[in-house]
């Protein structure tokens, strides 16, 4: 049987919660200069909108592709291996849910953020350059969108609009 442990007669989910407001309040305080409103969409957020059963089949295998062939197999398994590295992810994402955009590199000076970032994109890229080349694809990097037009006009197929009662 596990024996739950108290610090000093105060129950451990008393600790959880002031270690939590610890995290909160240091990360409001100290990320200050890597911490600002998003002014722009992030490209994640233009997905395009499946209208049929094929395009959705084609939305859903081109994201998989751009994430096995891309950067983001890298960024998780930075993520999995260096695990503050995932925390850093989900305060990003947490940001980006509230409409701010995390970026540590905005702590350095604009000719650090450029040698960062250039460490940074080959660094991640490596796992999905390599499984690229293993699969026989192209590698997906920084920037590669679903052309879901594209694929409309190969197969001639025309986007339903949607009546405008819904």
């Amino acid at each position: 049987m596990v024996k739950i442990e108290y610090v000093q007669n105060v129950p451990l989910l008393t600790c959880f919660s002031a270690l939590g407001i610890f995290i909160g309040v240091s990360f409001f305080t100290g990320c200050g200069p890597v911490l600002s409103e998003r002014t722009e969409p992030a490209p994640h957020e233009e997905v395009p909108i499946a209208q049929s059963e094929a395009e959705g089949v084609f939305v859903l295998e081109e994201t998989g592709k751009n994430i096995l062939y891309g950067e983001d197999l890298g960024d998780l398994g930075a993520a999995i291996l260096f695990f503050p590295y995932g925390i850093y992810k989900l305060g990003q994402t947490a940001a980006g849910f509230a409409g701010y955009e995390l970026d540590a590199k905005r702590a350095f000076s604009p000719e650090v953020q450029d040698g960062l970032s250039e460490v940074y994109d080959s660094t991640i890229a490596l796992p999905g350059k390599a499984a690229a080349a293993v699969a026989g694809e192209e590698y997906r990097g920084k920037g590669s969108k679903i052309d879901l037009e594209k694929f409309r006009r190969e197969n001639q197929q025309e986007p339903r609009l949607k009546p405008s009662g819904e």
